[in-house]
């Protein structure tokens, strides 16, 4: 393999497929450098029109996410199909989940299926996890959830964090599978080590509630901070309400309020209510009525009846719900 960029160049240049490719990785590599990023469209649309499974699989998804090209969802489309007839297998789920979810085409539930199928028979993780879905869900196909728990698992005994987040969540609610917290926590756990915030946020509950695991309020902060950090709203919500309590780390109504407004942002509605709170008793912020029924009105609005009930009494309004302690 050739891995002096000027080599690469010249054998690109005289038509070197291989090299086409090779030299399109190397400039996506530098994905902060919008001009690195074009040049390595670049090279994968020479390559990829001369019929390299690689270069079509990776245009369809520049296509797709509008990196270093602009965002076209029909020649996504084009070229992640042209990758799935030479049996490219993450090309199959790619284009399952174009299907699935109208992304330049038609919706078509049973025939993202019938790719996430083809695909999990491929032994391709992220496939497994998809049909698991469509079975979860009744994507295309009927219902079930032994199903769904079958492939979830496939998915994640290859270490595929989103299928170990959704087998933890099987496992939790008897979705599928007897219930079985501790199994539940122990696949949150390998899924939150890899990074994946979702997993990280419900594991963090477990330790909070003391669901599957001794409670612990200092590994719940810890773990719903690893998920607040990477902008996930849910537990940027909870950092809020751990450091509003005092439970797991020192009691700062300023962060409180920050981590509430950070949520917030995200049109949490759960976040939305706490940051009326804090307004309305001055808690992290000046006292502001107004702006406590502003975010009051904003939960609710998002369903929160909780908020509405607040709100309420704030109006003066009477209601049969019991004012509920701070």
């Amino acid at each position: 393999m050739a891995t002096d960029l000027n080599e690469l160049i010249n054998k690109a240049e005289n038509n070197d497929v291989e090299a086409m490719v090779e030299l399109a990785d190397a400039y996506k590599k530098g994905r902060a450098d919008e001009k690195k990023i074009r040049q390595a469209v670049y090279w994968y649309t020479k390559a990829a029109m001369l019929g390299n499974v690689i270069a079509q699989r990776n245009l369809g998804k520049a296509y797709f996410l509008g990196s270093g090209i602009a965002q076209d969802y029909s020649k996504a489309i084009i070229w992640l199909t042209k990758a799935y007839e030479k049996k490219d297998l993450e090309s199959m789920n790619f284009l399952g989940i174009c299907y699935r979810d109208g992304y330049g085409v038609l919706v078509d539930l049973i025939y993202a299926y019938r790719l996430f199928k083809e695909a999990a028979d491929g032994n391709y993780a992220p496939a497994q996890n998809n049909l698991g879905l469509c079975y979860d869900y009744g994507y295309g196909v009927e219902k079930s959830s032994s199903e769904a728990v079958k492939y979830y698992k496939l998915a994640a005994e290859q270490n595929y964090p989103a299928a170990q987040y959704n087998l933890a969540i099987c496992c939790e609610t008897g979705n599928g599978v007897d219930y079985d917290y501790e199994a539940a926590v122990a696949w949150y756990k390998k899924a939150a080590d890899q990074g994946y915030a979702k997993a990280q946020c419900s594991l963090a509950n477990s330790y909070y509630y003391g669901i599957g695991v001794k409670q612990n309020y200092e590994e719940a902060f810890k773990y719903y901070k690893l998920a607040a950090d990477q902008g996930y709203a849910p537990a940027q919500n909870n950092v809020g309400y751990c450091y509003k309590h005092g439970e797991g780390v020192k009691k700062d109504y300023k962060e409180a309020a920050a981590w509430f407004n950070r949520a917030s942002r995200q049109n949490n509605d759960s976040a939305l209510k706490n940051l009326g709170l804090c307004y309305e008793f001055g808690q992290g912020v000046a006292k502001d009525i107004e702006k406590a029924k502003e975010y009051y009105m904003l939960a609710y609005n998002l369903g929160n009846e909780e908020a509405k009930e607040y709100l309420d009494k704030l109006n003066g309004v009477e209601t049969k719900s019991e004012w509920g302690q701070i």
